[in-house]
């Protein structure tokens, strides 16, 4: 457990509630702040804390505090009260989406915001009409008298409000001593039709009457556009007597039904929306409703279809969330870039932006039993020193759940459960690596340990833990399992120590995308550059069922060690059970494999556990020549041309696995070699004087 934070006894606790307000001193849970904004402008010292209510949301927001604590008394980022996760996103539901056709700014023209260049005065002082287009625009607030001839507002065309689609209108207003009324028409193959006061559609003109109020007000009207090939729908305001003000004039997109069980939601400016998801799964576009996902996703035209098989859709439909600009660069949920010394507990984060992960977590912070929903691309995103990440659930990104990389230096990323990276088909037409936890470009010193990461990669082509060019990288009590390429990755890096990990089931059938390097564990050396040399270690692994892929694909094994270009792979490989990891039906499946594409290997292989069922003649393949299980039974010549390295203590039995734990008779129990690499287990207890092979400790 980490230990436990300090803080000044004179430190600062903030509140934050979706119900506050910024005007408040957040200083207590009956006064707390509204918006993140207002969090963001706080100089935050050592100590301090800032507690958002649990179960409230704030959307369209991004968490950038500023302030810098120290390692005793770090500044801190929690929750108060009872309920879910308070939950801070970039993101806007699709239930609070909207068309803005006029936009209240602070309260209009009382605010005194308003540019007088673009607005007149009256001889009262009092903001006018803001003329023509700008009031169209939504960029003012809109002041009527009663000799004014009709406002219109806005004229949508059929590419926002299609036939059949269900809107609510929502609009403030105040109006003094006067009678106000609006109408809401829509044209319809050069017939006009006007909204009833029943929700219907009459060719008889109908004003809908607004009550007089000196305070604003909100006004929300439900309706349904005509069906069929809707040209246009316009709101017209009317001021018969007195003075009316108007504002924040919007529509909201709400469910219809479009054919069966198959709804649509309008998103409208088509193609603005490229991402969305729902409960957390990206959707898919597509270019016709006959490729709808096995999720029941589509994104076409503007329109979100989606293939629903619970009762009142309309009810859920703030599953939905999407992002409002494609491409829109570090649009993250929360960005550390400007606090040290930080600790974010407690919170749940999300973020579809393209660019950016949906966190970004920098020198010296702390990301603790969050909830993170990624983005595009990641979920949440590592860069700088002495960071952790403990204890997060992370899902739901399209290239990355955790990514450590440029450099980054002293980084653990421990117990998360990572999940659902790479799973939607846009994943693929961006041919992302779909990587459940990546340490990456440069990085040293990182711990990947005691973490869960499964369904990583049905739309990628790397793996499920990945370590690129890096130095000093520990991957170790992980369970790695269900993934569709491969579990554990080592590629062009030095000093690695993979051990203890469970990898199970991994390289499943619906995987997309090969690139020849599958397996539960594999190791290569780079294909750049020369005559240098990797030093990796492979041990007390539990490596089962990792093939689950018929057709004629190279490469899928166990263990795949892999050498190119010259480069020299010191190697030490043992206590594993390879398990099951050869598929029948399939032709260069290996439960170990060796290839040399050109350099040296200097390995120390013992004490590892080597099973199959289904073939046990070419079970092994080392450096091009196919070997038996029993080759390596009684100290015969090895499949391996190390000098000293044959494998005398193999163990080549059945290992009475039950899942991937082994059973009290099986013959992996105290077989293994003591040769241990850290003197107490993952638990802190002390190593058994002659160790188990696999990753049996893990199970105790």
């Amino acid at each position: 457990m980490p230990a436990p934070i300090r803080f000044w006894k004179n430190s600062r606790v903030f509140y934050v509630s979706s119900d506050g307000n910024d005007l408040n001193n957040g200083l207590s849970p009956s006064c707390p702040f509204k918006t993140i904004e207002r969090v963001n402008q706080l100089g935050l010292y050592p100590g301090d804390k800032v507690l958002f209510r649990c179960g409230d949301e704030w959307y369209g927001s991004i968490l950038r505090p500023v302030g810098r604590g120290t390692v005793d008394m770090p500044i801190y980022f929690g929750t108060y009260g009872g309920g879910g996760r308070p939950f801070i996103t970039a993101d806007y539901p699709l239930d609070g989406s909207h068309l803005d056709l006029l936009n209240w700014r602070n309260g209009g023209f009382e605010s005194g915001l308003l540019d007088p260049w673009y607005a007149w005065y009256q001889d009262d002082g009092r903001w006018a009409v803001v003329e023509g287009e700008d009031a169209c625009e939504g960029r003012y607030c809109l002041h009527l008298h009663a000799d004014d001839t009709l406002r219109e507002v806005v004229g949508v065309n059929n590419s926002v409000c299609g036939g059949g689609c269900k809107f609510t209108l929502k609009f403030f207003y105040k109006g003094v001593e006067g009678t106000f009324n609006y109408r809401v028409t829509c044209k319809k193959e050069d017939t006009t039709y006007y909204l009833q006061e029943d929700g219907t559609w009459s060719t008889t003109v109908a004003w809908l009457s607004l009550t007089a109020s000196s305070d604003w007000q909100e006004h929300a009207l439900d309706f349904t556009v005509l069906s069929g090939d809707v040209d246009m729908v316009s709101i017209l305001f009317s001021v018969v007597s007195g003075d009316m003000w108007v504002d924040y004039v919007r529509l909201y997109p709400r469910w219809v039904e479009h054919a069966s069980n198959i709804y649509k939601i309008a998103l409208g400016q088509g193609s603005q929306y490229r991402s969305i998801h729902v409960g957390g799964r990206r959707l898919s576009k597509a270019s016709s409703l006959d490729e709808l996902t096995e999720e029941g996703l589509v994104y076409q035209d503007g329109y979100v279809y989606y293939v629903y098989n619970r009762e009142n859709p309309e009810n859920d439909v703030r599953e939905f969330m999407f992002c409002p600009e494609a491409y829109t660069p570090n649009n993250r949920a929360l960005d550390t870039s400007q606090i040290e010394y930080a600790v974010f507990e407690g919170i749940k984060f999300g973020c579809s932006s393209f660019s950016g992960g949906a966190v970004y977590l920098t020198s010296n912070n702390k990301l603790i039993d969050c909830e993170v929903i990624g983005n595009d691309r990641y979920a949440v995103e590592v860069e700088g020193r002495n960071i952790e990440v403990l204890r997060n659930v992370v899902h739901d990104a399209g290239a990355f759940g955790i990514i450590v990389r440029n450099n980054s230096e002293d980084v653990k990323v421990e117990s998360n459960i990572v999940f659902n990276i790479a799973t939607s088909k846009l994943d693929q037409e961006e041919s992302w690596d779909g990587e459940g936890i990546a340490a990456t470009d440069g990085v040293k010193r990182i711990k990947v340990r005691k973490n869960l990461v499964y369904n990583c990669g049905k739309y990628g082509k790397t793996a499920a833990i990945v370590v690129y060019s890096a130095e000093d990288v520990e991957v170790a009590y992980n369970k790695v399992y269900k993934n569709a390429t491969s579990g554990i990755a080592i590629q062009d890096s030095n000093k690695v120590k993979v051990h203890h990990n469970v990898v199970y089931k991994n390289v499943i059938t619906d995987m997309q995308i090969n690139t020849k390097t599958r397996g539960g564990i594999v190791v290569t050396t780079p294909v750049e550059a020369s005559g240098q040399e990797f030093d990796v270690e492979i041990a007390f692994n539990t490596i089962s069922e990792n093939d689950d892929v018929s057709g004629s694909e190279y490469a899928r094994s166990g263990i795949f060690l892999y050498i190119r270009n010259n480069h020299t792979l010191k190697a030490e490989v043992y206590n594993n059970i390879l398990h099951e990891n050869y598929n029948s039906a399939s032709t260069y499946k290996r439960e170990l494999l060796y290839k040399n594409g050109g350099g040296t290997l200097e390995v120390f292989l013992d004490h590892n556990a080597y099973y199959t069922s289904s073939n046990s003649t070419q079970a092994i393949e080392w450096d091009a020549t196919l070997y038996a299980l029993d080759h390596i039974v009684g100290n015969t010549d090895g499949y391996f041309s190390y000098d000293t390295g044959h494998e005398k203590n193999a163990v080549v039995l059945d290992p009475l696995l039950d899942g991937c734990e082994p059973t009290l008779n099986s013959p992996v129990l105290n077989a293994g070699l003591n040769r241990m690499l850290e003197e107490v287990d993952f638990k802190g207890n002390p190593h058994r004087f002659i160790p188990c092979i696999g990753a049996v400790e893990y199970f105790e």
